[in-house]
């Protein structure tokens, strides 16, 4: 705690490398807090190979700046890379620079496809993941939102953000939803969240990101510290929800209401979306997810009252949106830099982001109502095992390796690599629930 706090507060490049690498160092006393466990000596090892990785391209961008200005206190760095245009910049030693560090980020918040050592932290005591999950892991986007001045004016880093925070973001939040297990859920929940964060990032909304990164902290602190309650909770409140129609037109009356909820609001707020097609990006991500939030109650069978609450709720989020991320734009003008106009490329990767989202959300939303198949029922295995990349990344580093004969299997759900025959697992409602919770 004390070197995140030194972190967070860290003046100068020198000192919050220090403190990176402390807390790392601390991180891994806790992560092998239960020792006998294969798999968490498994997990740690991992976290260990990525996070001297991390530290050697943090190192390396703090020599490079250093080397150049021949200081390391933000204030001046901020002041003397600014002050120059983008044209007068040693651009391949400020842009190895501004690349080490998005990579460090990276690797910091458990990135595709270095992701693997974060599902097995399970086996780690629950307060030690709910510590890890609420702060230690937000270090990798705060580390971008602290060096924006640096990073926002170079196109390889902000370009390499919204390629892997994207995918993650995707990736994760697909997964997440085949795991029996509620903490390897919430595992994916994180590296999903930290994605999205480094993604916007890239962005160039700075402010957006540090409101996400505060939120994220409270909620997944929650998560993991109530994850135990989870089940007796949903044996003793189960809800019989309505009976989904699969409908389209139900479907895409849902989307009418959050896109006119947005609209409404962006209008209010004097924002035009148009003007820029990022926070258009942005926008049109914020619709996706109220949508996915109005249409089970639109698309069913249940009260009209239901769907009464579920447009106002809509309505509440948006707003909610809107008015924290004005208000943390307020408080950080000055403090992160203005987005700098974005390439051709970063554009069409963008809409890319957004189109494979906009597949995830509809996919998620018809989900219920499909009949089950074969076919699917093998992707469900697929997802559940994340397509093997945590596999390849247990051979990429010798982790399997990791042998205790004198120490019997640890019964209970497995987050690595799955051997031999499996099938799809057979969620009941009260798993359901769970992984809900």
């Amino acid at each position: 705690m004390a070197a995140v706090e030194v972190l967070v507060l860290a003046g100068n490049l020198l000192l919050l490398l220090l403190a990176w690498i402390a807390t790392s160092l601390a991180l891994h006393r806790l992560l092998l807090f239960r020792r006998d466990r294969p798999r968490a000596r498994l997990a740690a090892r991992k976290k260990f190979v990525v996070a001297r990785i991390g530290d050697v391209l943090l190192l390396s961008a703090v020599v490079i700046l250093y080397a150049r200005y021949g200081t390391g206190d933000f204030g001046a760095l901020r002041a003397a890379i600014t002050a120059q245009p983008a044209a007068g910049w040693t651009l391949g030693a400020l842009s190895a620079a501004a690349v080490c560090l998005a990579v460090a980020a990276c690797l910091k918040s458990a990135q595709f496809p270095t992701h693997g050592w974060l599902v097995e932290l399970m086996e780690t005591p629950t307060p030690v993941s709910a510590l890890l999950h609420a702060g230690i892991l937000n270090a990798g986007p705060f580390l971008i939102i602290r060096c924006a001045f640096l990073v926002d004016g170079v196109a390889p880093a902000t370009t390499l953000l919204i390629v892997v925070g994207g995918c993650t973001a995707a990736f994760a939040s697909v997964v997440l939803l085949t795991q029996p297990s509620v903490k390897v859920a919430l595992a994916y929940s994180s590296a999903a969240h930290m994605g999205f964060m480094l993604m916007v990032c890239g962005m160039g909304f700075y402010p957006a990101a540090m409101l996400h990164l505060v939120a994220h902290s409270f909620y997944k602190a929650h998560a993991f510290l109530s994850s135990g309650s989870a089940i007796d909770e949903a044996r003793a409140h189960g809800v019989r929800l309505p009976h989904r129609l699969g409908r389209p037109s139900r479907i895409a009356a849902s989307a009418v209401v959050a896109l006119a909820w947005y609209a409404a609001l962006a209008w209010a707020f004097g924002i035009d979306p148009a003007d820029q097609p990022l926070v258009l990006a942005v926008g049109a991500i914020l619709v996706l997810g109220t949508t996915q939030l109005v249409a089970p109650a639109f698309d069913s069978d249940g009260p009209v009252a239901g769907t009464v609450r579920a447009s106002l709720l809509a309505l509440l989020v948006t707003a909610s949106f809107f008015t924290l991320e004005d208000g943390a734009h307020a408080l950080l003008r000055g403090a992160v830099p203005e987005a700098a106009p974005r390439g051709a490329l970063q554009l069409a990767l963008m809409t890319v982001v957004v189109l494979g989202f906009a597949a995830i959300v509809l996919g998620q939303i018809r989900e219920p109502t499909r009949t089950p198949t074969a076919r699917r029922q093998a992707l469900v295995v697929h997802l559940r095992n994340g397509f093997y990349a945590n596999a390849l990344f247990d051979r990429m580093v010798g982790a399997l390796r990791i042998t205790d004969r004198a120490t019997p299997p640890v019964a209970g759900p497995v987050a690595g690599p799955i051997t031999g025959p499996v099938t799809a697992p057979a969620l009941t409602p009260v798993a359901v629930a769970a992984s809900a919770h």
